[in-house]
């Protein structure tokens, strides 16, 4: 089967609010700068009209913000089309295998493909060199002997996976970089021996003695990770 059939036809119904909200929440990601792909959708109206375009923003009064998508979504211009919720009838997403993770609340993993202008992922040896670098990278911002580490065990050999494992980290080190410029950031992360990356069921960020756990669910690509601003509120709420 087209792998791309068999994810569509795994998809969860859902209500619209909770899709739109999700969608609203992804595109707030990629203005973040995250490596996040927003699909287009068209919201289909009680009034019989169509309106395309990327969901922005969902307000908790139930209004809508999405960027209209003009006569050519290729070549969008700045249209900003605000609408209630409850005008929105139907939701189509498009290409939505390629969000299935946001779509599934993080029950499904997209059909594994590199993006586009992306080199192969880092191998296992490759993220092992990058823990060095970034272990001594941070025990000078710090002064301390923390180390940055992976747990290997439910970690895949190979694939995409390590790709997602290769950002959450050096997104994560980035953040301790800036927390260890702040006097008290730096005390704080001074206390820790290590500073842990692996896989788990969801997202989190967790205080274990002196240790920081960071986990994601690998296979879902970014969807299945904290990103870089939800990492540094999770890192100041730990330490």
């Amino acid at each position: 089967m087209d792998p791309k059939l068999d994810v569509l036809q795994r998809l969860p119904p859902r209500p619209l609010s909770r899709l739109l909200g999700d969608l609203a929440a992804l595109r707030q990601r990629a203005a973040a700068g995250e490596s996040v792909s927003v699909p287009l959708t068209t919201l289909h109206l009680r009034t019989g009209r169509d309106v395309v375009g990327w969901v922005v923003a969902l307000d908790q009064a139930g209004w809508l913000l999405v960027h209209g998508a003009g006569p050519d979504p290729r070549q969008p211009g700045y249209d900003a089309v605000y609408l209630p919720l409850a005008a929105v009838e139907a939701l189509t997403v498009h290409d939505a295998p390629a969000a299935a993770p946001f779509l599934s609340e993080g029950r499904l993993a997209a059909p594994e493909q590199p993006a586009p202008g992306l080199g192969p992922p880092p191998s296992r040896l490759e993220l092992k060199r990058k823990l060095a670098e970034h272990t001594n990278a941070l025990r000078a911002a710090v002064g301390s002997s923390l180390s940055v580490e992976v747990e290997w065990s439910g970690v895949a050999a190979e694939g995409e996976a390590l790709r997602t494992l290769d950002r959450l980290i050096e997104d994560t080190v980035k953040v301790a970089m800036e927390l260890a410029k702040d006097e008290m950031g730096r005390s704080a992360l001074g206390r820790l021996t290590r500073l842990c990356f692996g896989e788990g069921s969801s997202p989190d960020v967790r205080l274990d003695g002196t240790a920081v756990l960071v986990v994601a669910r690998l296979a879902l690509g970014v969807a299945g990770r904290l990103g870089r601003s939800q990492l540094k509120e999770a890192l100041e709420r730990v330490l």
